[in-house]
């Protein structure tokens, strides 16, 4: 633009990032509700992990355990499993009070003796302390196991970590959960994240909600090809590091196809993390840029002028930095919990623990072209994979940031006369109300304490569940 005066380099600036906002609305389209069939775990995989004790003559006052992943309680047996209000995870030890089955289902009725992811109805402030379960709670005899059950090591790799997405100030962070019942989790990662625009509608607000990832795609790109894979050896080539948010809008950087040459490459980024249930197809994903580019395309919507002309948002999906979406591919495999919650932020006096992970290296390859199983780009795996140097697009050093730093609430302006003090833009995304807030989110912890979600905003995910019980002070 070195001959465009600077009222004019304005106007194209402009131009391009309301076409770009327009892009990333579209990007992550509407999806219906949609409650999965599976009324007793509303979990589809985890339906079927039944127990030892499907037939068996149970005894009043005998012990069982919780066979599935998550179970879902009645309060009688009449009652819809998917408006049940008492979760108990796999392990959770129970009491035989009434051992007759009952219906199609075989419902006996328990007495929990381990503590249970009892939810809070929504939008009611939650209590310091969970609420106490039904004398007698109701569940499937065929989920039930005569001992203990072990959890598959699939299941412990994707119980280490959770991810926790703070839609109000836009923060994404990883935490290692604590083995130890009441001690604060270890923050893995910090980083700066978009999430959905703020539009009068509300359809295009990012959805609360406690969720798990499904599936990782690599180099990703919608049904439509409006949004061509970020990198493809049939695509043509790439705008370089460094290039400005409008190349990645360029025909010539765009595969040309039957539907057209879509709108913007790349805009899923390297990796894209596929959430449910009830996600409303609002994915986790990278975003535009090289790794050297570092979080540059994830700032420019924070900008004042971009959120003045446009905000360059999206239908609700969740999106950070291409080098952090790969460490996230990394780190979380299926079945990682995410929870998407609107909450203030503070920082608690517990001494949280250290995290040892400082940085990581890693290798982009060719390899994997939008595929749901993609190799990890960890320099060690690709070093052991022996890939060619041609097939190598960018190498680097992601740097962690590791300490939890909680976004501030108000502020205080001042003018000639008067002063005031207000909730800060950053801390609060969708303007809601400070009446709107419930309880709030110890970043150094890891943990929410007496929160509920905000009424105004969407919930998606597991119906039976606010929080996991790993994050509730």
């Amino acid at each position: 633009m070195k001959n465009l005066n600077s009222k004019t380099k304005k106007t194209v600036l402009l131009a391009a990032q309301f076409a770009f906002a327009m892009s990333f609305i579209a990007a992550c389209q509407k999806a219906e509700w949609r409650e999965i069939q599976a009324p007793n775990t509303g979990d589809v995989a985890t339906e079927a992990q039944t127990g030892n004790l499907g037939q068996a003559a149970l005894q009043p006052g005998q012990s069982a355990y919780v066979a599935p992943d998550r179970l879902r309680g009645r309060q009688t047996p009449d009652q819809n499993p998917e408006q049940a209000t008492t979760l108990l995870e796999q392990g959770d030890q129970v009491e035989i009070v009434d051992p007759t089955p009952r219906g199609d289902d075989r419902l006996v009725g328990v007495r929990i003796l381990e503590p249970t992811g009892v939810e809070q109805e929504p939008d009611v402030p939650a209590t310091p302390t969970p609420a106490p379960a039904p004398a007698v709670t109701y569940v499937p005899q065929q989920y039930l196991n005569s001992t203990p059950v072990e959890a598959a090591p699939a299941k412990r790799d994707a119980d280490r970590f959770i991810v926790i997405q703070n839609i109000a100030t836009e923060k994404l962070r990883v935490y290692e959960l604590s083995n130890a019942p009441g001690a604060p989790n270890k923050l893995i990662l910090e980083t700066d994240m978009i999430a959905g625009e703020n539009n009068p509608t509300k359809t295009r607000r990012t959805a609360l909600g406690s969720y798990k990832i499904l599936s990782w795609h690599k180099f990703y790109q919608d049904s439509q090809n409006l949004f061509p894979s970020w990198y493809d050896p049939s695509s043509p080539a790439l705008p370089l590091p460094g290039a400005s948010l409008e190349d990645w809008t360029q025909k010539h950087f765009l595969p040309q196809n039957k539907q057209g040459s879509g709108l913007v490459r790349g805009a899923f980024g390297w990796y894209t993390a596929k959430i449910g249930p009830n996600a409303f197809a609002q994915w986790t994903h990278g975003t535009l840029g090289w790794g050297a580019d570092g979080d540059r395309f994830i700032q420019i919507p924070k900008t004042q002028l971009a959120q003045f002309y446009s905000d360059p948002r999206s239908f609700g999906c969740t999106r950070v930095e291409n080098q952090a979406i790969a460490f996230l591919q990394e780190l979380l495999p299926v079945g990682t919990r995410v929870v998407k919650i609107y909450a203030r932020e503070s920082e608690s006096k517990a001494k949280a623990p250290k995290s040892d992970m400082t940085s990581w290296e890693w290798v982009l390859t060719k390899e994997g072209v939008r595929s749901p199983r993609p190799d990890s780009i960890g320099r060690a795996a690709v070093a052991l994979r022996d890939v060619p140097a041609e097939e190598v697009l960018e190498t680097g050093v992601y740097h962690l940031n590791t300490n939890a730093k909680a976004v501030t609430f108000k502020k205080t302006v001042k003018g000639e006369k008067l002063s005031a003090t207000i909730i800060r833009a950053e801390a609060n995304l969708y303007d809601l109300k400070e009446s709107s807030f419930r309880g709030e989110f110890l970043v150094n912890e890891g943990r929410l304490s007496n929160y509920a979600h905000p009424k105004e905003l969407r919930k998606g995910g597991y119906t039976d569940e606010l929080l996991p019980r790993a994050i509730v002070k």
